[in-house]
């Protein structure tokens, strides 16, 4: 459609009818009578075959089944094809005709309203008059809106007997007009249609009379059509005008914004975003996994289900000495999933940054009370590069850096480490060791490992490397760390990890040995009283490196306290913080003073525990269909370790697995403006060669704006300074991957002949 012209004169008509039973023969009704010339196109070019309860379309020799993606592409080729010989000024309109009812299956035998919900057309939705015919139309409704289609009209025939409309337009939406339009006359008798298929004069008569009658009724659909595709255009322009005067947008200088990206709708891997200088729409994939939210994909109908079970039931209630289905289902599965073997208690939040606040709570009053002290001045031992939200007790839990700098009251409490990280470069896994590492070990020790590499993935988490001399260095540099805080007098109240794979920091990639000895090292310094362990697993957990519990299953410890958030849900703001029964027990007093005097009014909010249950489910499914296809990179890869002998072992499969092609990941990471690669899970991070690095660095801003230019390939990312990072969801086709890697990797190759040119 061309959207360049909303004069109501329209120049085309196009119709594309649904495949089955169509008889190309029959009056083309109110397109032919509006003198809209037809642009009639039989879409599929495809045979049937019956295999079960319903047809599946079959094409060529081969017999094979075609799939519903074959079908949109085959829509979206004859939309374009009308769309084009449309003249510069006109504006056509389209009718995507479907067969039997929304929910009715597909030939591939998926539902219609999910089939065509990637186009996101608006929705004429023709509605039965008769008896039944309200709860058929109402239900048919909210499965559109459900799954975010706009439906401007209700058509149905007058059927004054009934009456049905009157019921219908009282229970639809404010934004969708119902339209009556005169039932047609009844058909000849029957005996005479059996002797003559040809109709009759006075047959041909009474429809042409009744077209007649019947035309200003469809004029009226149609135009009012057009004023809602001229009113949504309108809306999106406004978008695209007015959001900078109005919004605050986070971690965005707006001395710096150019137009924004004015987001129409989203589905599966991909946003729609609306272009505002050709007035049209396009898709871009999703790269970033909207902050790191996504693990199934965009509007997906299951979720949205959930959210609305669950607004249905509840709404939302109150939850101190309460308990409501969701919630306490969803607690029961989260100790049994990624807290298996160690946690008892679940406290719900609302974000990461809530989560994290909460699980210091909860560390430091188990050191208070276990060690008998009084109002102590309490630090955390970390990683340097750790983020762990922007509430002013999270922000105080990580080492000074871009993101507290011009925070006045932050005061960063705590130790921190420099860590040793991995990236895949030149074939091989390589330890890149910080020098105050080093400095603290044997020399004999720090030659062996400063050029530390590994042959697999799966080797860099192998145990058997706790013997290793690099082990030794570690705990060396570790207890030197440790030792001096203490001397200088101070207190630990956590160790807080992201566990493997630090997000925020630059999506650095932690040697895991490293993180195992520092969890080690903490908890034998105090054996009868010993620091209680954080995991901020808010960006790694819920499947995002394939695990529930990434450090449970790579690290192969388990925490005292774990946070989980973001993927938890994918759709609606929900955080948990797990504590084992060690950690809930330090609260116990007979006041209320000592209880943990934390929550918000939306705490445990049932929409969210339900759609969250949901998530899990998806997870789940989608992680054993990945583990046991035969030839995936989960089956093909062995486990890490044996972890039968440690009860996390207990709780995690051990296949490290990546969705990434390993064959384009290779030839990416051998380019010289790329200094490594790291592949974990759904996540992909390539670190540019660079003069500055960190988040500061500008390195990736040149090749993201690149990657969200153009058509079809269009790619939605951020940068994180010097590092471009991808990210996939669970369902992303593997074509669509390799698509994603081949733009990123001819983007790369010009980058870099541009910078040998210069």
């Amino acid at each position: 459609m061309n959207a360049n012209d909303m004069h109501p004169r329209m120049a085309a008509g196009s119709r594309l009818p649904p495949i089955q039973g169509i008889d190309h023969t029959e009056p083309r009704g109110v397109l032919r009578r509006l003198e809209l010339p037809e642009h009639i196109t039989n879409v599929p070019s495809m045979t049937f075959s019956r295999d079960g309860s319903y047809l599946r379309v079959v094409e060529g020799a081969e017999n094979r089944v075609t799939d519903d993606s074959v079908l949109r592409d085959r829509i979206a080729h004859a939309l374009d094809a009308f769309a084009a010989q449309l003249p510069p000024a006109a504006l056509g309109m389209a009718f995507v005709e479907t067969a039997g009812g929304v929910l009715s299956p597909t030939m591939s035998g998926s539902l219609q309203a999910d089939a065509y919900r990637p186009f996101r057309l608006p929705a004429v939705l023709v509605g039965d008059s008769n008896l039944g015919g309200i709860s058929t139309t109402l239900s048919s409704y909210e499965a559109l809106r459900i799954r975010g289609f706009d439906v401007p009209c209700v058509v149905l025939f007058d059927n004054p007997k009934y009456q049905n409309h009157d019921v219908i337009e009282r229970c639809v939406d404010k934004d969708t007009r119902v339209f009556t339009i005169p039932a047609p006359p009844p058909p000849p008798p029957a005996a005479q249609t059996a002797s003559s298929p040809t109709p009759s004069p006075d047959d041909l008569a009474n429809m042409s009379a009744y077209y007649a009658a019947a035309d200003p009724h469809a004029a009226r659909v149609v135009h009012h059509l057009l004023r809602t595709h001229a009113a949504r255009l309108e809306r999106l322009n406004h978008l695209a005008t007015a959001a900078d005067t109005r919004l605050w947008w986070p971690f965005t200088q707006h001395a710096a914004t150019k137009a924004p990206t004015v987001i129409d709708s989203a589905h599966g891997d991909d946003f729609v975003v609306f272009d505002a200088s050709r007035q049209s729409t396009r898709a871009l994939f999703d790269a970033c996994a909207s902050w790191w939210t996504q693990a199934v994909g965009h509007g997906n109908p299951r979720l949205a289900r959930a959210a609305a079970r669950a607004a249905g039931r509840y709404g939302h209630v109150i939850f101190p000495e309460a308990v409501h289905e969701p919630a306490m289902r969803l607690a029961e599965r989260l100790v049994a999933s990624p807290g298996r073997g160690w946690a008892s208690r679940v406290f719900y939040s609302d974000d990461g940054s809530t989560a994290t606040e909460v699980a210091l709570k909860m560390a430091f009053k188990r050191v208070v009370v276990s060690q008998g002290l009084v109002k102590p001045r309490l630090d955390v031992i970390g990683i340097e590069g750790a983020y762990h939200g922007d509430t002013i007790g999270a922000m105080s839990a990580s080492n000074p850096n871009v993101y507290n700098d011009k925070v006045d009251w932050y005061t960063g409490r705590g130790v921190w480490l420099a860590p040793p990280t991995l990236v895949f470069k030149d074939g091989a896994y390589r330890v890149r060791i910080p020098d105050a590492v080093l400095c603290d070990a044997d020399p004999a020790n720090a030659a062996a490992v400063a050029a530390t590499t590994f042959a697999s993935r799966d080797a860099v988490f192998d145990k058997s490397r706790d013997n290793s001399a690099l082990a030794a260095v570690y705990r060396a540099h570790i207890a030197s760390v440790l030792d001096a805080a203490e001397r200088e007098g101070r207190v630990f109240g956590a160790l807080m990890l992201e566990p493997v794979l630090l997000g925020a920091g630059g999506m650095l990639w932690v040697d895991p040995l490293f993180q195992r000895e520092l969890i080690r090292a903490v908890r034998t310094r105090k054996p009868d009283a010993p620091v209680p362990v954080i995991y901020d697993e808010v960006f790694v957990g819920m499947y995002r490196l394939g695990f529930p519990s990434a450090g449970a299953s790579l690290l192969h410890e388990t925490p005292d306290i774990a946070c989980y958030a973001k993927c938890l849900t994918g759709i609606v703001p929900l955080a948990v913080t797990l504590a084992s029964e060690h950690i809930f027990e330090a609260f116990l007093a007979p006041t209320k003073v000592d209880a943990l005097l934390h929550g918000h009014s939306f705490t445990a909010h049932p929409v969210g525990c339900e759609v969250a249950l949901e998530s899990l489910d998806m997870l789940e499914e989608l992680h054993n269909a990945r583990v046991h296809t035969p030839g995936s990179d989960a089956a093909s890869g062995s486990a890490a370790s044996a972890a039968s002998d440690n009860q996390a072992g207990a709780a995690q499969s051990t296949a490290i697995t990546s969705v990434w092609d390993s064959a384009m990941l290779d030839r990416i990471a051998a380019l010289p403006c790329v200094q490594g690669v790291v592949a974990l899970g759904t996540v992909l991070a390539i670190e540019l060669a660079a003069s500055q690095q960190g988040y500061a660095s500008t390195a990736a801003a040149k090749i993201v704006q690149s990657l969200r230019a153009g058509d079809g390939d269009a790619v939605f990312a951020r940068p994180l300074g010097n590092v471009l990072y991808l990210m996939a969801t669970h369902e992303t086709p593997a074509a669509r991957i390799g698509d994603v890697l081949g733009r990123v990797h001819s983007l790369l190759c010009d980058d870099a002949d541009s910078d040998r040119a210069a």
